[in-house]
C-alpha cells in the first residue's frame, strides 16, 4: 500500500491533479449544452406542430362555414 490521501470531502483541483484525478469538466458541460438544445428543438417542434393544428383547424372551420351558409338560409357569416 503507497501513501494514497484519502478521498474525504470536496477535492480541490490541485487535489485531483495530485491523485492523478484530474477530470476534464468539458464533458459535464457539453452535457448540459445538449440538453438545452434538445429541450429547444423540442420546443420549437412543439410550436410548428401547434401551428400546423391551428391552421387545419381553420380550414375545417371555414370548410364547414361554407356548407352551412350554402344550406342554411338563417346562417350568416
Amino acid at each position: 500500500m503507497g501513501s494514497a490521501k484519502p478521498i474525504i470531502g470536496w477535492l480541490g483541483l490541485g487535489d485531483r491533479l495530485w491523485m492523478g484525478r484530474a477530470t476534464d469538466r468539458a464533458p459535464q458541460s457539453n452535457l448540459v449544452i445538449e440538453a438545452f438544445q434538445i429541450s429547444e428543438a423540442l420546443r420549437i417542434k412543439r410550436e410548428k406542430d401547434l401551428r400546423h393544428e391551428y391552421q387545419e383547424i381553420r380550414i375545417e372551420l371555414a370548410r364547414i362555414e361554407s356548407l352551412l351558409v350554402q344550406k342554411d338560409p338563417n346562417f350568416h357569416r
